[in-house]
Parts: C-alpha cells; structure tokens; sequence
C-alpha cells in the first residue's frame, strides 16, 4: 500500500489523494501521534496515535477528506544547567507546555515583531519597521542557543534572517550604505494558530527614495514604491531538535503597464541568512551541500537541491540549518552565495546571468524550507527530509 499526505498537517482539515493497493493498517507520518479520522466514501476510519486502519475498501484510488481531533506530544525534559565544568550555562529555559490553549503554536504579536512560541517555548521573533527591512531574530536552537547573527560588523545589513535583493531596475535593494532604499511591512494580511502549524502573512512595499530621508518620507506616495510583495512565514509543531520554516515571498506589482525586472547580481537571495559568529566557516562552521561538497570553496556558486551552514557554538551541542530549495522556484536547482563569514542566500539568477520581469500579470515567486537542526549535516538524513518537503510524506506498507 502506497499513501501520499501532502503537508497535511498544515491546517486542521484537508484532503488526501490515497493509493490502495491491499487492505492493510500503515504507520502514518509520526512527527506528532495524531488522532482524527479519515472520510472516504461517507465512511469513517479511524486515524489514531499515527495509526491509520483501513477496512472494507477495494484497491484503488481515492480522494480522502482528513480531520484532525488533537494531538499528544511528548512533554520536553528540560535541559541541562552546568557544563561539564559546572559553570552555569546561560539557556532560554523551556516552560512546560501548556494544554490549556487548543492550539499548540502560538503567535504573539506586538506593534512591530511576532514570536512564534512552540508549546510555551520561543522559537523565533519577525521583526519590522526596526531597520530597513523586516528579519528574523532571534531564533532558538535544540538547546535553546541563538543561532543566529544579528547584525555583522562587516555586513550590516545581514540581521538574522532577511529578505533584500540587488538588481530590482539596477537599483540595489541589498546592501545599506544610505537610507534611500528600504522595505516596510504595510499590512498583516493574516495570522493563522494551529495544532500543527501557524503562519504569518504580510504586505511588503519596497521603497526607492532618492531625494528624501525615510524619516521625512510622506505616508503614501504610491510614485516611490518600486515593487511590493506578499510574504509568508510558516512554522510546525515538531520537536526542538528537528524545527522548520517554510518561506515564501511573492513579488508583484499593482500598476499596469508598469515592470520591474530583476537583474542577475551576487548581492542577492532573495532569501539571506546570517549563522552566529562561532558557527561560521572560518571559525568551526561546515558548509555541505547536497553533492557532498564541503566548504565555501566547493559550495560557492555551485548548483545544488540544498546547502547546509553547521557548527558549534560554546557551551552548546552542534546545531545547524539546512536550506532547502523548491523545485518550484526559477532555475532550480539554484547556486548558492554561501561564504565562511557567515552568510548564507540561495540565489537563482545570478549564477546562470538571469532576469526576470514582474508585471501586475506576472508575479515572481520564490518558496525555501529552513530546516534547523541538532547535529551536524551528516548526522541528520537531510536528503530525506528534502524530499518529504518537495514530495510529500509517502507511506507505504
């Protein structure tokens, strides 16, 4: 038997495409042990603790329709206070999970970030209108480090996890010598909570203002927002050492007649991500990609499926993220700007000297997971999980 559930635990209710091939009971996709029940055929099976038993169907194809009930987590421990030596180490502590809320994600917003709690526990805080552009900051590992870099000394507009591209029109929306480009949050279009997953979406404006500070920008001057996008950001509840993000950003325009295009530059993503200083290359970080290639030398603007940035930082076990990119996005597989400094952006045109136009008709969009995770690369199935991502969680049995 072959069962195909795609990001179904993505929202409470969705439908399934499921293969029967014999009458049989399958282990189902077991991040959480899922309890619910599966419709086919105005009939009712029972979808308990991971388990899916099927009766009384004939082999074929079916269209399924999955409502998930709840979910029974197992409860973190807690971590360890002292380091071998018995110094004390300076962890975020991990609250005991509350089952008073339905839901198990929970997304806490205030007038200019989000953070997304994982049962009581912070993952990650979305920040914007703090600088020029929106980020994510900070973001807890396994063992609850930070793992990310908040601003580098030597590329201030590395923050954490950010969205910035080089070439829209020639005009460099990337780097940050002055404040006449920016990207402000307008709207938040949706917050959605739920038992396995919650997300975010938001409107962006990209702003070009050659002859005026953004202090002294006049609100709505449609003539000086170059490009806009819808961007969503979506976390499951998996557990501490195996945590994901899945990104989206939609660039479009609303104008008619009017285009943007998007000019092949090394100073680009659009997605970036800057590791903590101590997991950086030239200090004990690793750069991996999907081939199996290793440091910047092998990795830099080499086409691969996903690139992983892992290391140490003190005190902590090793830990590391995986981007993974999306057969979806242009020129996929893409080329990666991954340096032993830190930074770390997939970035699909300039690596093959590509442009792409946006128009009101033609939007441009990009999807990318972010896969953190306890261990180093190797120690981890990455190749797996990338394609549970772009596959689907298939079963079989």
């Amino acid at each position: 038997m072959k069962v195909k559930l795609k990001n179904f635990w993505q929202r409470k209710n969705s439908v399934a495409k499921m293969v029967f091939k014999e009458k049989s009971r399958l282990k189902a996709f077991n991040v959480n042990e899922i309890n619910g029940i599966i419709r086919i055929r105005n009939k009712e099976f029972l979808f308990e603790n991971g388990w899916l038993l099927i009766d009384d169907l004939p082999k074929g194809e079916y269209e399924g329709e999955i409502e998930i009930r709840e979910s029974s987590l197992s409860q973190n421990k807690g971590i360890i206070e002292k380091d071998a030596n018995g110094t004390k180490e300076e962890r975020q502590k991990l609250p005991t999970p509350s089952r008073e809320s339905e839901y198990s994600i929970k997304i806490n917003v205030e007038s200019n970030k989000s953070t997304f709690l994982i049962y009581g526990r912070e993952f990650f805080s979305y920040n914007w209108n703090l600088s020029l552009k929106p980020y994510i900051y900070p973001l807890y590992g396994p063992d609850g480090q930070v793992m990310l870099n908040p601003s580098a000394k030597d590329h201030i507009h590395h923050r954490g996890i950010f969205f910035a591209y080089g070439n829209f029109n020639c005009v460099d929306f990337w780097n940050e010598e002055d404040n006449y480009r920016t990207c402000k949050q307008v709207l938040i279009k949706e917050i959605f909570e739920g038992m396995f997953s919650a997300h975010i979406t938001t409107v962006n404006e990209w702003l070009y203002l050659p002859s005026a500070s953004i202090q002294n920008f006049p609100k709505g001057r449609k003539s000086d927002i170059f490009v806009k996008d819808e961007r969503q950001i979506t976390t499951y509840s998996t557990p501490p050492e195996n945590r994901y993000l899945d990104v989206r950003i939609k660039f479009f325009l609303d104008d008619e007649g009017k285009k943007v295009i998007m000019g092949p530059t090394k100073e680009a993503g659009p997605l970036g991500l800057r590791v903590h200083k101590q997991m950086e290359g030239k200090e004990n970080g690793i750069i991996t990609n999907s081939y199996g290639a290793k440091t910047e030398q092998f990795c830099w603007g080499r086409k691969a499926h996903w690139v992983d940035y892992s290391g140490k930082i003190e005190n902590y076990r090793p830990a590391g993220f995986t981007i993974f990119d999306n057969p979806l996005n242009l020129l996929y597989p893409c080329g990666w700007h991954v340096r032993d400094y830190g930074l770390f952006a997939p970035n699909p045109l300039f690596f093959n000297n590509y442009s792409c136009v946006i128009e009101s008709n033609n939007p441009v969009e990009f999807n990318y997971r972010i896969f953190v995770h306890s261990g180093m690369a190797e120690e981890n199935d990455i190749s797996l999980k990338f394609l549970d991502y772009i596959e689907g969680i298939i079963i079989e049995g």
